[in-house]
This record gives structure tokens, C-alpha cells and sequence, in this order.
């Protein structure tokens, strides 16, 4: 059996459940590709952008004992336990004795795959189109009428055009399946939505690293916050560390040691920490830094990663917003400001520290995707080839940077109804103008011809009118903190959270 607690979103218990499940771990069929398109959080976040942008509400459903209303397509037999007759007398018959499962069951390894392919063809049947760029996303589109729809298992957001259309599909839906309507989406991939009477969205996972602070600091106050603890963990990291492997633990005994000491063991924080960052950009070089030494962590990775659960402790109460009006953006003011129109659909900042790992002289990239005004990826990365200058740094983040920019703007396109092949043009900041010659000119020069022969990228992007590099100054650099351990006073720090967060309460 299985025993889950569900949670609303203002973090009262919803319900208690107990589930039968099968064995999964018996059966001996052959392995079979089981895998079923789920949403993902950065296709989530474009998502709320579009429904801000069109100034929809988003609804949800939800599929009642989703996995046992799909019907099996392979023969499998099963035992329910005797000794359970006891408390169901009225299904003695039934137990403890071979049967054959006519529908999916939980445990079944093909469970997930059956409820996607039933589901989804009945989306197909109504008239959706599944996406060809994100397999959970779907798109009703019938004259004026039209309605997106994002499915993640037993859980489907949708947002439409009108109530006539909205109504039509939630008796269609409930018809078909044994279906709750849960109306405006609150809950989803385990954050909050708050939809705003200005259509605005804001997600953020507040509750979640509220409950990671007391899992990992369980001795200290996650709710009154003290004015010292507050300046003390401002920044992500601590000032004076240096991710490094010769701090590395000669052996797991010093490792266990270290974990029994600090009450944690590390790769579980970093794990942790890495789920955070779908609406903790700024944590983008801290949590990257920090699983990079999740084999053999040593005292000083250890205490680096105490300091980022307090600073999570102390300023969690955060998310990301996307707004109905992008001018309503603050980012929209920034980039207003230095000459660069704000209502493209997609915009995106890249950036490099040369050189900062001292093991193997590799440069930390960064880079971040807006859209309506709020963050919908950013990462922190180390591009493979060894830059030899600081503008090459540049160059070959600029090509992750542009790789991403490139993937969101197939889906933006296919959104707004057109071929998601056709370039988007999506304008790419970067504050290093030799790198932004690099990618505007095929010339070859002594100071680029190394590069010329591994990393050209970009430059097939800016041809083929993919992406279109713009130049800002420095101290506007949004990415910034993706790439480098900045304090908690570095004015592209304070920039970017001013651009980026949204307080939330729980």
C-alpha cells in the first residue's frame, strides 16, 4: 500500500489517501520504453507567460485514480492478500486468488505510458494538435475559439479563450473521465500559482524551501528572522570560498564523518537545492558550484552549503512573476532604459568569469530567458573548450546561452501559431564587445583563428537571424550572478534581484 498526504496551497492538509499498488518489482515482462511526456517546470513557466500575455485565467483538472482508467495491453495476473477478506467481506471471493488485471494499476511499470496514450487520444479526439516541440502541451484552435493545454500525468492545466469554449470541454472531459475540476490552478509541479486580478502569475516554491529549511536547520527559526542572521547570510555563499578539489575529502570515512557531524549528507542537499532552482535563478553559481563536489565533498564544500540553506532560511519567501503588461516588468524599465524595446517575446542575457576554476582553468557561463517580463530558464555551465581570453569566455557561453534561447523561442512560435522553425530573432545581451565582433563576422584573425576551427555556433544563429547580439554595459549584466560568486552589496547582485524576484507570503 501506499500512504501519500496531500496539501493545498496555503498549506493546510487537503486529504489522506491510501493506495493499493502493484508489485512491480516482480514482474519479469521484457523492458519496454514506458517513458510518457511530462510537463516540465521551464515548459510550466512559458506557459503561465503566454496565459499572462493573452490575459486568460488558468484552470485545472485533475483525473481520479488517473493510472486505473487506462486499460491494459498485455496480459498480467495478480493476487490481492487473503487476510485483507477480514475487512472488505464483501470482496472475499476476489482475494487470495489469481486475477487477471483488465486496467492499470499503480506499480504496473507501463502504468504511466497507458494513461498518456489513453488521454491523450481523447485530447486528439476532441480536436488538440499535440506540440511537436513539448509533447505535453496541447492546442485546441477552432475559429476564434481556441484553448492550451499543459498535462502532467493526472494533473492538466488549460486556459481559454471564452467560458463557452471552457465549459464545453470540462463537460467533455468529465463525460469521458472520472475528472475533478479543481477551477483556477493553484497548485502545480509542487509550487504556488497566484493569479492576480491584473492577470498577472506569480510562481514561487516559498513552501517548499520553508520545508527544506527545517529539514536541514532544524534548530533554527525559519520565520523570525533575526537583523544579524539576515546581513550574515545576504549573499548565497560565503565571501571567501573557492570551489576547489584539493578541499575534497581524501575518503568516505572523512565524508561519513562529516555528515554525522553536520546532520546531513550532501548529495541529498544538493539534490535538493537543484529542485529550488526553478524559481531560485540567483542560486544559479552556488548550486552549481556545490554538486559539482557531491562524490568526495570536503569540510569547506560542507560549509559552504550550510550557508546557502540559511541564506534560503532567511530569504525564501520569493518567486517569479510574469505580467499581463511587460511594460508592468521591471526588467522592461531596465532594458527601456538603455535603448533596447522590451516587448520582444523572448529576451536574453549571457555572460562569463575566465578562467574561475583554479583546477582546470574552464570559465563559468551564465545566462537568463525572460519572458513577459519574468524568468523562464537560466543556468550556470561550464562550456566545454578551455577559453583563451576573456572575450572567447564570452563567445562560447553566448552559444549555450543562444542553444536555450533558440529551444524557447520553437515553443514561443508554435504558441502564437506559426511554423516553430522560423527564426525568432531573439535579441541576446552580452557586456563584451570583441565577443559580439566574433559572432557578427566570419573574419578570420590571429586572435580568433583557434576559435574558428571548434566554436562557431553563434555565428550560424546571427546568420540564419536566430538570435541578434546586443551590447550592454556591465553593471546591467542580469546574468552576472549566474557566473560568479558576487556579495551581497555587488551592484549587478542588487540589480538582479530588484529585476527578478517578487515577494510572496506563505
Amino acid at each position: 500500500m501506499i500512504k501519500k498526504k496531500y496539501l493545498k496551497s496555503d498549506g493546510n492538509i487537503d486529504k489522506l489517501k491510501v493506495r493499493i499498488a502493484i508489485r512491480g518489482d516482480l514482474d519479469d515482462s521484457p523492458d519496454d520504453d514506458n517513458s510518457a511526456p511530462l510537463a516540465t517546470f521551464r515548459v510550466l513557466k512559458m506557459y503561465l507567460a503566454e496565459a499572462a500575455r493573452r490575459r486568460r485565467r488558468v484552470q485545472q483538472a485533475d483525473y481520479v485514480g488517473a493510472y486505473l482508467q487506462a486499460y491494459m495491453k498485455r496480459r498480467v495476473f495478480v493476487r490481492l492478500p487473503a487476510e485483507w477478506a477480514e475487512h472488505f467481506p464483501e470482496f472475499a471471493e476476489w482475494l487470495g486468488v489469481p486475477l487477471l488485471l483488465r486496467k492499470s494499476a499503480y506499480g504496473i511499470d507501463e502504468a504511466g505510458r497507458l494513461w498518456a496514450e489513453t488521454l491523450f487520444a481523447w485530447f486528439v479526439e476532441f480536436g488538440f494538435v499535440q506540440s511537436v516541440v513539448e509533447p505535453s502541451l496541447f492546442y485546441y484552435r477552432q475559429g476564434d475559439e481556441w484553448i492550451n493545454l499543459l498535462s502532467y500525468s493526472d494533473d492538466t492545466l488549460f486556459t481559454c479563450s471564452s467560458d463557452t469554449i471552457r465549459l464545453a470541454f470540462e463537460k467533455a472531459m468529465c463525460t469521458r473521465f472520472d475528472c475533478k475540476l479543481m477551477g483556477q490552478a493553484h497548485w502545480f509541479l509542487q509550487a504556488r500559482i497566484t493569479q492576480h486580478a491584473s492577470f498577472d502569475i506569480t510562481l514561487d516554491q516559498s513552501r517548499y524551501a520553508a520545508a527544506m529549511s527545517l529539514r536541514f536547520l532544524p534548530l533554527f527559526d525559519n520565520v523570525n528572522i533575526s537583523a544579524k542572521d539576515k546581513l550574515k547570510y545576504a549573499a548565497p555563499l560565503p565571501s571567501d570560498i573557492i570551489f576547489t578539489k584539493a578541499d575534497c575529502s581524501t575518503d568516505y570515512f572523512e565524508v561519513k564523518k562529516l555528515q554525522e557531524e553536520l546532520g546531513f549528507e550532501y548529495p541529498v542537499g544538493g539534490g535538493c537545492l537543484l529542485w529550488l532552482l526553478n524559481t531560485y535563478p540567483k542560486l544559479q553559481f552556488a548550486v552549481r558550484k556545490l554538486v559539482k563536489f557531491s562524490r568526495m565533498p570536503g569540510k569547506n564544500h560542507f560549509r559552504a552549503m550550510l550557508h546557502t540553506f540559511h541564506h534560503i532560511r532567511c530569504f525564501h519567501l520569493v518567486g517569479l512573476t510574469f505580467y499581463s503588461d511587460v511594460m508592468d516588468a521591471p526588467v522592461s524599465r531596465l532594458l527601456f532604459e538603455n535603448d533596447i524595446p522590451p516587448n520582444h517575446p523572448l529576451i536574453a542575457y549571457s555572460d562569463s568569469s575566465w578562467q574561475d576554476c583554479p583546477d582546470t582553468g574552464r570559465s563559468t557561463g551564465g545566462y537568463v530567458l525572460f519572458m513577459q517580463g519574468g524568468v523562464v530558464d537560466a543556468a550556470s555551465c561550464l562550456p566545454d573548450p578551455v577559453a583563451l581570453s576573456s572575450a572567447e569566455a564570452e563567445y562560447n557561453t553566448c552559444c549555450v546561452a543562444g542553444t536555450a534561447a533558440n529551444a524557447c523561442a520553437m515553443l514561443i512560435q508554435e504558441m502564437l501559431g506559426n511554423d516553430p522553425d522560423k527564426p525568432l530573432g531573439v535579441p541576446l545581451l552580452l557586456d563584451n564587445k570583441a565577443a559580439i565582433s566574433m559572432g557578427n563576422s566570419f573574419r578570420d584573425t590571429k586572435h580568433n583563428r583557434h576559435v574558428l576551427r571548434r566554436y562557431h555556433y553563434t555565428r550560424w544563429m546571427v546568420e540564419n537571424g536566430r538570435v541578434i547580439l546586443i551590447w550592454i554595459p556591465g553593471q546591467v549584466q542580469l546574468a552576472d550572478p549566474c557566473t560568479k560568486n558576487l556579495s551581497a552589496v555587488a551592484p549587478t547582485y542588487i540589480v538582479f534581484l530588484a529585476m527578478v524576484e517578487t515577494q510572496v507570503q506563505l
